[in-house]
């Protein structure tokens, strides 16, 4: 950021320095970036709010899911707080969790919850949860009863995706709902590649779960900007 500042006139211009106003060096710049904290949820939902009034947000579907993010470091003495990924971890498996909620016909993530790798992908379901979208896709994963009824209750079709269970294996009707779900909910895929392949999420620049979840919210922001971008060209 520090060095854009300094080369680029369109950057002074966007943040509000003039050319001959100082440039923040870069421990300034993230110390500031620190002291934010959690901030950032607030940011990412004030702009989505923005989104909104200008009908970018559809709100016709909720697809959530989460994907497993690296830690910028494989030994777990310079990042402790990174939590083991899979049921096996392997060497450098060691990381964070990005969970996402994305609006499923503009592809724009409403909200975004960052854990270590070990959290399970239902534990911060429910938060992921809006309240105004017409209905909710996930996978197996995210299958409780309780949550279809809550879903229900609130007026929302639960496309959850249903889990066989040790004894009682699942219906043909159940199966058949699944592979409809599987369709529906595909699309969180691709937000994920997005992410990963241009946003360079595959492993995480930073220490600590805080400042990670920084790196990944910061990330979902200037995706949402630039499908924003995309949408109002269509």
């Amino acid at each position: 950021m520090e060095e854009a500042l300094c080369d680029r006139i369109s950057f002074r211009r966007f943040v509000g320095l003039s050319l001959s106003d100082a440039v923040p060096d870069h421990s300034t710049i993230s110390r500031f970036r620190s002291q934010l904290g959690d901030r950032y949820e607030k940011l990412l939902s004030s702009m989505n709010t923005q989104f909104e009034s200008q009908g970018f947000v559809i709100k016709e579907g909720t697809m959530l899911d989460a994907s497993f993010v690296r830690s910028s470091s494989p030994k777990k003495t310079v990042d402790p707080e990174a939590g083991a990924y899979g049921r096996y971890p392997e060497k450098g498996s060691a990381g964070y969790k990005m969970h996402a909620a994305v609006d499923k016909k503009s592809g724009l993530i409403r909200r975004v919850i960052t854990t270590t790798a070990n959290t399970n992908d239902t534990v911060v379901a429910d938060a992921l949860i809006i309240g105004d979208e017409q209905a909710v896709y996930a996978d197996k994963a995210y299958d409780k009863r309780a949550r279809r009824k809550a879903l229900q209750e609130r007026g929302i079709f639960a496309g959850l995706m249903h889990r066989p269970n040790p004894g009682y294996p699942l219906t043909l009707k159940q199966t058949a709902f699944n592979k409809r779900m599987t369709k529906l909910r595909a699309p969180v895929e691709h937000v994920f590649g997005i992410l990963k392949n241009h946003y360079r999420l595959r492993r995480a620049r930073y220490i600590g779960l805080t400042r990670t979840s920084i790196q990944i919210t910061l990330a979902c922001m200037a995706m949402n900007i630039k499908r924003c971008l995309v949408l109002a060209r269509t």
